[in-house]
């Protein structure tokens, strides 16, 4: 996926004209506009970039909650460039450079579901819900953040799809749910298993660990598929894995293990029943809202 762009290039939209300032990464360009204000040029010839075209002018206008495109460059008109809403940061960085406190979990939390919230009553899914795709801008004094979107709809299609029935793999590894990890099919709540992920890992960093083996197969065995198939064999950590009987718990949940328990008192964003995750889905329910203003992140 190249790029024809180069740094100085002035390129011209529908509604103006832009100079390119910096190469951020891959096919993502920093660029100013004629008022000398910082925009986002995303530049590549991949049906993401459509998808993510259509998928904003159908919903920008519907929610302030997710990062709209602002023009469409058509000089150079080729590759297809869209021109984004440039934010100051995005939520991994920030949380980093500073532990968020109960009221800014709250502010980003009630943003990004705000936009699920529009998605989700459209039928359609995100995919790709981490801390990277959510952006903010810093406010002025004790105020530290003035504004959350959501970004990145490259991926984000309806969940009657072809993608969504054939189960294909999305997103991030880390925030993926069991069933998009599976390939079984997904649809959005797929998106609550992610954003409860975003939202709870910093809290409970516990997880199945690969050096750990005996812990692994206590939730992988819980999976409805025979894993044993894909263990790698002579690996002497895998020994009695191979021919060992596991119990069926169909009620039990992945998250139910790894954390010691359900949420105290908060939706079951992480439960593999699609079902129960849809009621979390029920969205932005006040349930939600209120479990996590009692959450922080910090990484």
């Amino acid at each position: 996926m190249t790029t024809s762009l180069c740094l100085g290039q002035a390129v011209r939209g529908q509604k103006g004209v832009y100079t390119i300032v910096r190469h951020l990464q891959d096919t993502v360009y920093l660029a100013r506009n004629a008022k000398d204000e910082t925009v986002i040029l995303k530049s590549v010839n991949h049906f993401r970039l459509q998808n993510e075209r259509d998928v904003l002018r159908r919903f920008q206008s519907r929610t302030p909650f997710i990062r709209p495109i602002i023009d469409e460059i058509v000089e150079p008109s080729h590759p297809p460039t869209l021109v984004l809403k440039h934010l100051d940061d995005h939520l991994l960085h920030a949380s980093i450079a500073q532990r968020l406190t109960r009221q800014e979990v709250k502010y980003v939390a009630k943003g990004v579901l705000e936009a699920l919230k529009v998605l989700h009553q459209a039928n359609y899914v995100h995919t790709d819900i981490k801390p990277d795709n959510v952006l903010v801008n810093y406010g002025a004094d004790d105020v530290r953040f003035a504004d959350v979107q959501l970004a990145d709809c490259g991926s984000t299609v309806p969940a009657d799809s072809g993608h969504a029935r054939d189960g294909d793999l999305i997103g991030a590894p880390i925030w993926r749910s069991p069933e998009a990890q599976l390939r079984i099919g997904w649809g959005p709540p797929t998106d609550i298993w992610s954003f409860g992920a975003m939202a709870r890992r910093p809290r409970r960093s516990r997880g199945v660990r690969i050096q750990n083996p005996p812990e692994a197969m206590r939730v992988l065995w819980a999976l409805p598929f025979d894993i044993s198939r894909d263990l790698p064999r002579g690996d002497p950590r895998f020994a009695g894995v191979y021919h060992a009987e596991y119990p069926t718990r169909e009620k039990e949940t992945v998250l139910t293990y790894l954390s010691g328990g359900t949420m105290q008192g908060g939706p079951r964003l992480h439960t593999k029943d699609h079902e129960a995750r849809s009621k979390g889905q029920a969205v932005c329910h006040g349930a939600l809202r209120r479990y996590m203003a009692h959450q922080l992140w910090c990484y």
